[in-house]
C-alpha cells in the first residue's frame, strides 16, 4: 500500500480508496489499486461536489439503469 499524502485529516473508504484533506486545505482522494489514480479538489470545490451529491446520485441511478442521461457537474 502507498503512503498518503501528509494530511490534516485522511480516511480509508473501503479497502483501496484514501481521502485525506492536506494543509492547504485541498481534498484528495486516490484509489491505490487503479495506478494510484487521484482527484484533487479545493475546498470550495468539495463543498460544491458534496451540496450536489443528490444530483449526482440520481444520474448514476439513471445510467445504471440504462436511462439516457446527460449530466454533467463542472467543478
Amino acid at each position: 500500500m502507498q503512503t498518503p499524502v501528509k494530511s490534516k485529516f485522511s480516511e480509508l473508504l473501503g479497502d483501496t480508496r484514501f481521502l485525506g484533506v492536506d494543509l492547504e486545505k485541498h481534498v484528495t482522494i486516490a484509489d491505490w489499486e487503479n495506478r494510484g489514480k487521484r482527484a484533487l479538489l479545493t475546498a470550495r470545490r468539495w463543498v460544491y461536489l458534496v451540496e450536489r451529491m443528490d444530483e449526482v446520485d440520481l444520474a448514476v441511478e439513471r445510467a445504471t439503469t440504462l436511462k439516457p442521461t446527460q449530466f454533467k457537474l463542472y467543478l
